[in-house]
């Protein structure tokens, strides 16, 4: 096909955004796709070879202007996006390149499930390691994660004022902070976990939270925290009824691009080991209650360490990148 001034078209990139975490379109976390040719030019990062630089992604990323953006390559270079079960994955924000996303991952599924992939499971290499999907019976998607349980903030006054800073902004005041249950840190994910005491902070109050500042957030110190700890997603969160959730949380996460992630799967590969200990359950139901909002159904695996997360997505778009 010639353009309109009568110079072939260059062929494009397949491109899908999916909203994940959701039966129907515009609820869930929105997250776009983008299906990578096999590489004629290599470039080598990390062990893997793709087809673009790690800059050119970062700034499609930032032209879809969503949270995470997926790119995804077959892992054998003979196989097709149509044929193969096992692909190579990175997650870009608009800022930077992530270690972990779950509804992306979710998205990429399902953008192969539309793209006439008829396979049921699928392995990813990431950079959190091989990570598994199937599609189960139902029509959801289960993804499989690491279970990154947190642990307690050490002690320690740097440690501690930083934490109270954090969850401050977060909350809206200072006067708030009497209303925290608990604080948490994954070292591993750079996630920190604030449940609050839900005799004194309902659901209402965590839907009705103003977005935080994200200048401010980002000016908070954390020089006290590392080298071995470091916040780039904050959880707010607090135990649900049970009918039908068992914990509801918001995630803002700044550091990475993010002002307010709608449902988040990496997230909850920390809450899932935090409020299953708590609850001394395995299988949980969750509700992510950003505007958007998400849910989610989490079985955490004590003994392999993983973190089992189910939901379903919808493709609302599909077309092609030009670059």
């Amino acid at each position: 096909m010639a353009s309109a001034s009568g110079h072939p078209r260059p062929s494009g990139l397949r491109l899908f955004q999916v909203d994940a975490f959701t039966r129907s379109a515009f609820g869930g976390n929105p997250a776009a796709v983008c299906f990578l040719p096999p590489p004629i030019h290599k470039e080598q990062e990390d062990g893997r070879t793709w087809s673009i630089s790690a800059g050119v992604m970062k700034a499609i990323a930032g032209e879809m202007a969503l949270s995470e953006t997926a790119f995804l390559s077959p892992a054998n270079l003979d196989e097709s996006f149509e044929s193969a079960d096992r692909f190579c994955l990175r997650w870009f924000t608009p800022t930077r390149e992530v270690d972990l996303c779950g509804h992306a991952t979710m998205a990429a599924v399902a953008a192969l499930t539309r793209a006439g992939n008829a396979s049921k499971s699928f392995s990813f290499n990431t950079l959190s390691g091989e990570l598994t999907a199937e599609i189960c019976d139902d029509g959801q998607i289960e993804l499989v994660l690491p279970c990154n349980e947190p642990s307690k903030v050490p002690q320690g006054a740097g440690a501690q004022v930083c934490v109270e800073e954090i969850a401050a902004v977060c909350l809206g005041s200072t006067e708030s902070l009497s209303k925290v249950r608990d604080v948490s840190i994954s070292a591993r994910a750079k996630k920190l976990l604030i449940e609050m005491d839900s005799a004194r902070f309902s659901r209402d109050d965590l839907e009705n939270l103003l977005v935080p500042s994200s200048s401010s957030l980002l000016a908070v110190n954390q020089e006290a925290l590392l080298p071995d700890l470091e916040v780039r997603g904050v959880m707010i969160c607090l135990l649900g009824t049970g009918d039908p959730y068992d914990f509801v949380s918001r995630y803002f996460a700044p550091w990475n691009g993010i002002a307010e992630d709608a449902v988040t799967g990496a997230a909850h590969s920390v809450l899932a080991p935090y409020f299953a200990e708590k609850l001394q359950r395995t299988q949980l139901r969750a509700r992510q209650c950003s505007p958007r909002g998400g849910d989610l159904d989490l079985v955490v695996e004590w003994a392999s360490k993983k973190v089992r997360i189910r939901g379903h997505a919808t493709v609302v778009l599909e077309g092609q990148l030009f670059l």
